[in-house]
């Protein structure tokens, strides 16, 4: 009896952490896989931009668009603006279909699909930035993204998503979270109710072992990262 109470916590806390792993995958983040280069320019406007060109990592194409409901991911770019004038930073976000059409409107340049990022970051008082001038992507179906700007070179891109299995999933977990500790407490107490002291003493042990193993890992990381 003591091993049987010994390992309910620790299969049932095993089945929990599988679980969480496998929905782990209904949030990703994708980003470049190296720092985009400059390949080219485009017309746009009747303004000539900078074309840099990012390689996503693997997966990409595969999670955009995701499979979901109303605005459910975004993509940010950061670019570098020279003489240390900042950073301009773009984003733009949809759904299923792509580009939130409410607030991303196409525009085409030799059958070429681009789209108007949302400005953040601009710093609006200096004068060698024009705010107005904004950041440019293309989204390729072979994982590749187009980035076209003026402001600088481009540091950082940055995607992330929720499927449509994201809030479900979240209620899960947090679910068999709230009360994976509230059954070995209730198994503990009928335990020492109808007198069985070896599985009492197994659920005690086991559910002390599962609450102090994360926290053993989590000092591991930070001692063997500080001795390094």
């Amino acid at each position: 009896m003591f091993l049987i109470g010994l390992f309910i916590p620790i299969l049932t806390g095993m089945a929990m952490l599988f679980f969480l792993m496998s929905t782990r995958a209904d949030f990703e983040s994708h980003g470049s896989v190296y720092t985009p280069k400059l390949t080219s320019s485009v017309e746009l406007d009747n303004t000539t931009y900078d074309v840099y060109e990012a390689i996503m990592t693997n997966g990409f194409s595969d999670h955009y668009p995701p499979e979901c409901e109303d605005i459910c991911w975004e993509l940010v770019v950061s670019v570098d603006t020279p003489h240390q004038y900042g950073h301009v930073e773009g984003a733009i976000w949809g759904d299923s279909v792509g580009p939130s059409s409410d607030s991303f409107d196409s525009q085409f340049e030799n059958e070429n699909e681009w789209h108007k990022m949302d400005q953040r970051h601009c710093d609006g008082d200096v004068s060698e930035l024009d705010c107005d001038e904004g950041v440019f992507i293309k989204i390729n179906t072979d994982g590749t993204l187009h980035i076209a700007t003026n402001y600088g070179e481009v540091v950082y891109i940055g995607y992330t998503y929720t499927s449509s299995d994201y809030e479900r999933n979240v209620f899960i977990r947090e679910l068999i979270l709230a009360h994976w500790p509230i059954l070995i407490i209730a198994g503990l107490l009928l335990a020492i109710k109808y007198g069985d002291k070896p599985l009492a003493k197994g659920l005690m042990v086991g559910g002390a072992v599962c609450v102090a193993l994360p926290g053993f890992a989590v000092l591991y990381a930070i001692f063997s990262g500080g001795l390094r």
